[in-house]
């Protein structure tokens, strides 16, 4: 996957579409303004309005204002104003 930076606002299509590459099971919930993978003690929802929500088994992270989204070949990185979180898988 390359490594370009998606904006919320303008790349939402392309977030949706590389959302459900990333994660090809069957525990997604792709909506017009929500995205998200659940399973087994994990999970990452992203929605359009910048929060973001995420929990692995040993730590857990939301973000109120994310800005773009990196899908890379070992995750996938929030940028919001303030901080960035990856969500490994």
């Amino acid at each position: 996957m390359s490594k370009q930076a998606l904006n919320l606002q303008n790349d939402w299509r392309q977030i949706k579409e590389k959302f459900q590459d990333r994660f090809k099971e069957k525990n997604l919930e792709i909506e017009e303004e929500k995205l998200k993978y659940e399973r087994s003690g994990e999970h990452l929802t992203i929605e359009k309005d910048g929060r973001v929500s995420a929990a692995m088994p040993l730590h857990s992270n939301e973000l109120q204002n994310a800005k773009e989204i990196v899908f890379t070949d070992s995750g996938v990185e929030i940028i919001s104003e303030k901080s960035t979180y990856v969500f490994r898988r």
